[in-house]
């Protein structure tokens, strides 16, 4: 079930099904893929870590009365703070030991390295993450409709592209080295590598180029049947 909201702001898009939804592409992707540890992120730089949570508190600012999620994410290597601003329940939706990826920028406020606002993915086994420590769609969206929204939504409907027809002969896609159209789409949503991508990608060219010119064809019979008419409506 979807929130009667998200349906609206989906609509805005042209998105009114799953197929829709299977054949609206990124507009781009952020490289997330690359984890480094902890003893590693220096202040200034936008990085990808990956820990397990030793502390965790909600407590609410002295002076502008905000929300304020304190706390230390650590790995082998060693530790850092993390912060979040006015996000309250992300105290209460992980708790001391659970394994987080974060993404975010270090920062220091006078007492030391912390990791500002990070967008934060729970480590599941045998799973690979979704918004972070890949390869990351990033969709054209409305100010309503976030991009972890779009990405749990396509995830949903992605194990339906086997039900997608391919109208490319096996022959010709064998004979320019093409994917098969369900495995460009798995790929051009959620690619496992840059070279899975740019395959995704060159299957999903070939096949606009290829509507592009048969609807140039189809004009080109229209027009040539133009003539014929115009004679025999002057007979």
């Amino acid at each position: 079930h979807i929130a009667r909201g998200v349906v609206n702001q989906l609509r805005h898009l042209g998105i009114t099904n799953a197929q829709d939804l299977l054949f609206y592409f990124p507009s781009r992707y952020d490289d997330l893929s690359k984890i480094i540890p902890i003893k590693e992120a220096r202040v200034g730089q936008r990085v990808v870590l990956r820990g397990r949570i030793e502390l965790l508190k909600a407590t609410r600012s002295k002076y502008r009365r905000k929300a304020v999620t304190h706390g230390v994410v650590a790995d082998t290597t060693g530790a850092i703070r993390v912060v979040w601003f006015n996000q309250p329940w992300i105290a209460k939706m992980f708790k001391e030991g659970d394994e987080l990826y974060l993404v975010g920028e270090v920062k220091d406020d006078g007492s030391g390295a912390y990791l500002a606002a990070p967008v934060y993915e729970k480590v599941a086994p045998n799973h690979a993450a979704t918004h972070v420590a890949r390869i990351v769609p990033v969709y054209p969206s409305t100010e309503k409709l976030s991009q972890k929204q779009i990405r749990f939504l396509v995830q949903r409907v992605l194990s339906l592209t086997r039900q997608v027809a391919d109208p490319l002969p096996r022959e010709i896609a064998s004979r320019y080295r093409l994917l098969a159209l369900p495995q460009a789409l798995d790929f051009v949503h959620f690619p496992p590598d840059e070279k899975r991508l740019e395959l995704a990608r060159r299957r999903l060219k070939f096949d606009e180029l290829l509507r592009l010119q048969l609807f140039a064809v189809s004009i080109k019979r229209e027009l040539q049947k133009v003539p014929a008419s115009l004679a025999l409506q002057r007979d």
